[in-house]
């Protein structure tokens, strides 16, 4: 007998238990010995997989959630692991003197299920802040506020030329710009890229485990003294897991989150104005990173771009307040141009 299988399991480290479902397990093939029907040397079957499972408790319905793994050993953390496999069950049954004796083998073969999609819009975007049916909105603007009025404020900007829907399969472009007095400015930008070689940005955002980056599409580049980079940017993603929400009710949310960085932006130019400076670069998403967000009883995982600005040592302790925004995005497997027909 062969079995389509799939299994969650969310578990909350010291706190609210563990919690497991099976989403699917769909016979797809048998054959029994007792019809006197020589099985064929060779066999093979078909099988798509549902669209969404059913939460058993509630009767809800959630989209079939992807392969996915990850993990906060912290306490209070958790751990989350969604997987699946083609299972095949072979009973072999004793001679006629022990009949009643069987032996059955398993063999479990693990398969990654991904959602395919793509974004409805081709890129580059004009850089207008205001979203309308036919141009995303691709600039944020921000105000880097400075401290009780002692200088001027700093005008921000982050112009994202694929918009808020990007593709694992490609990079992910960005410019920041900043607007400001030119003494301003000139303490942001001192710094100058050397034999054209980018700099790669740094930020304390969960540096304790970035196995997402080792295996990373991007270029590897010499490291640089990250003071001397203000711009620095993340693809950041946030898995969230609450146990109790699982349950038939739920008086109140134990919910244990984790961000996470898992893809770092490379600054390629570094642009210089009277008026203003800009940083041009691109994140490129590893290729261990196979899905986008998703949801499902229990778990919630979403992307966002992180922005941070790190003050030069003249203007951080009494100047100008720390800065950190993120940009909510949704991944896509598929570029623009894939066709997913095929």
């Amino acid at each position: 007998m062969g079995q389509v299988e799939g299994k969650m399991q969310l578990q909350e480290i010291a706190e609210s238990g563990a919690y497991e479902v099976e989403l699917l397990k769909d016979t797809v093939y048998e054959w029994d010995a007792g019809q006197n029907i020589i099985h064929p040397a060779q066999t093979s079957f078909r099988y798509n997989l549902p669209i969404h499972y059913t939460h058993s408790p509630t009767g809800e319905q959630f989209r079939l959630p992807p392969s996915y793994y990850a993990d906060s050993m912290s306490v209070p953390g958790f751990r989350v692991s969604i997987k699946y496999a083609i299972v095949m069950h072979i009973t072999v049954a004793g001679n006629k003197s022990n009949w009643w004796r069987k032996d059955t083998l398993s063999v479990r073969v693990p398969f990654i299920n991904r959602d395919r999609s793509q974004a409805r819009l081709v890129g580059p975007f004009s850089p207008i802040p205001i979203k309308t049916e036919t141009g995303p909105q691709t600039v944020f603007k921000y105000i880097i506020e400075s401290k009780e009025g002692i200088s001027q404020n700093i005008d921000v900007e982050l112009y994202i030329p694929n918009s808020q829907v990007c593709s694992v399969r490609g990079p992910i472009p960005f410019v920041v710009t900043f607007f400001a007095r030119e003494e301003i400015l000139d303490k942001y930008a001192s710094f100058h890229a050397t034999s054209g070689q980018p700099f790669e940005s740094s930020h304390p955002i969960d540096h304790s485990d970035q196995s997402g980056l080792t295996n990373s599409r991007q270029p590897q580049h010499p490291s640089v003294d990250s003071t001397t980079l203000p711009v620095r940017m993340h693809l950041l993603r946030k898995t969230q897991v609450d146990v109790c929400a699982t349950g038939h009710a739920s008086e109140r949310s134990t919910a244990i989150w984790q961000n996470k960085a898992i893809a770092t932006g490379v600054v390629h130019t570094v642009s210089r104005e009277y008026s203003y400076a800009a940083w041009s670069g691109m994140i490129n998403v590893p290729e261990d990173v196979l899905c986008g967000g998703f949801s499902a009883k229990g778990i919630k995982v979403t992307d966002s771009l992180a922005l941070s600005i790190a003050h030069p040592s003249a203007l951080r302790a009494s100047y100008y307040e720390s800065f950190f925004e993120r940009v909510p995005i949704r991944l896509t497997s598929e570029c623009y141009e894939s066709d997913l027909s095929k």
